[in-house]
């Protein structure tokens, strides 16, 4: 429709997601050391350029990432369309666009150049599960305080203009750093 998608209580949409990339990762710790395994006992018996064998590995990789990569692509337009809807709307969402986009490259550069190398892929994914439930609490506390606009109520300016960039910042950072944690890993 002309009007855009509608979402019911974004934030609680939101919180889910952060909820479901943090519980995802904790999975990956524990999955992507049995991934080896798994694989060569798929792959016992065929020759190593067996077409069937690559498309185990893709069918694999894709498995795996696609959960996680979904609720991440949903984070960001979930927070938008809470939004609400006046003459500041397109200058409101671009400056939340790019407070994402700022913090995609800090997770990057972060978990490319420090993260991984000091602590390597296991504990940056511990680190970032960590952090999506941290997002995810101060999301749901949100949700819970009548006094936020996404909740349902007009929030107060200041915390709005603060909570909400520093929710953009953060979601960016943390789905480009679990991206390359888990690209890396496997």
């Amino acid at each position: 429709t002309r009007r855009g998608l509608r979402i019911r209580r974004p934030l609680r949409w939101y919180a889910a997601c952060e909820l479901g990339i943090g519980v995802w990762g904790l999975v990956g710790v524990v999955l992507l050391p049995r991934m080896p395994a798994l694989l060569a006992f798929l792959a016992s018996g065929r020759a190593p350029s067996d077409s069937a064998l690559l498309v185990t590995r893709v069918v694999a990789a894709l498995l795996f990432l696609a959960p996680p990569t979904v609720l991440m692509g949903m984070t960001l337009p979930l927070l938008a369309s809470g939004l609400e809807r006046g003459r500041d709307f397109l200058a409101t969402l671009g400056s939340l666009y790019g407070a994402n986009t700022l913090g995609a490259f800090v997770g990057t550069a972060t978990a490319g150049f420090a993260l991984l190398p000091t602590l390597g892929s296991a504990r940056t994914t511990l680190v970032a599960s960590g952090l999506n439930f941290a997002v995810c609490a101060v999301a749901w506390r949100m949700v819970l305080d009548p006094q936020s606009a996404m909740a349902g109520d007009p929030a107060p300016e200041p915390r709005r203009r603060l909570v909400l960039p520093a929710l953009f910042l953060l979601t960016g950072a943390l789905s480009l750093a679990c991206e390359i944690a888990w690209t890396r890993a496997l």
